[in-house]
Formats: C-alpha cells, structure tokens, sequence
C-alpha cells in the first residue's frame, strides 16, 4: 500500500516502494545517516517524505549533501569563544550552574551546560599527565576524542 505523496511521513516499506529500493536499502541509508528518519519504537520507523525527497534529489545531482561534521576549533578559540558568547568561563559557569544561580531551565541554557561541560572535560583531559599505562593511555585517548565530538557537535548548535 503507498500513501499519498503528500503524506508528511510513510513507513520504511512505504520508502522504499516509492524510491525504487528494498527496505533493507532503505534501513542501511537510515542507519549511515543519508536518509534521515524517526524511530517510534523497535519495531517502527517512520521516514519523513522531505527526507526521501531530499535523499532523492542528492542522487540526482541536486540538493545539499548531507552535513559532515567539522573539525573543532583548537581548545583555546573555543574556551574564548564560550566565554565572549557567554561572559564567563566555562568552569565558572558550570560552578554557578551547579550552585543554582541560573535558575534558567529552557533549551539554550542546557546546550550551555552540555558546551561548559564539553569544554572543561576537554580542557582537564588536556592537563593529565602523559606518563599513564598503555590501557590508561588509551582510555584516555577515547575520552578526548568523545570530548571533542562532543565539542564539534556542540559549534552545530550556537
């Protein structure tokens, strides 16, 4: 059964009827993030008929490609960054955060605390010392990294 193309979301076998694939087809290009969709529950996915549109049109040769995430700035532009957008520092944010001072519960005020939070993990991973275990040293190295696409991802949203 198809749906109208004017239908804002079809199912994955839906999608894939109508973009000429099968549905694994379709689960893979969800899965690798070329076709964007909203899991409801285990068992069902719905994909957005502007993301199937989208997806379409990028194979045809129009269309923005999908977005790769950037590299970060260095440590030290975002710190100054965060600071001048904010006008404190992160860890003295964080501090007045925890303390209750900003008693600001909305949307932005949580990407603050999750970029302060980024930010002052990244820049106490920057100060350990070099001098650890092959297996410290390398949960080290997977921390920093997990800091700093979380850092990447962050710039995203400011």
């Amino acid at each position: 059964m198809v749906r109208s193309m004017s239908a804002p979301y079809v199912t994955v076998n839906e999608a894939a009827e109508q973009m000429k694939m099968t549905p694994q087809g379709v689960r893979e290009a969800i899965r690798s993030g070329r076709l964007k969709a909203v899991k409801l529950s285990e068992r069902k996915t719905l994909v957005p008929q502007l993301s199937i549109d989208a997806y379409q049109a990028r194979l045809n040769g129009g269309g923005p490609a999908p977005r790769l995430p950037r590299k970060a700035a260095p440590l030290e532009v975002r710190i100054q960054d965060f600071s001048d957008r904010i006008g404190t520092a992160p860890d003295a944010w964080l501090v007045a955060w925890r303390s209750n001072a900003t008693s600001d519960d909305s949307a932005e005020s949580m990407q603050v605390a999750i970029a302060a939070l980024a930010l002052t993990l990244e820049q106490r991973l920057a100060r350990q010392p070099r001098n650890e275990s092959e297996t410290g040293q390398k949960a080290r190295e997977v921390s920093h990294e997990h800091a700093l696409m979380a850092a990447t991802r962050i710039d995203h949203l400011w």
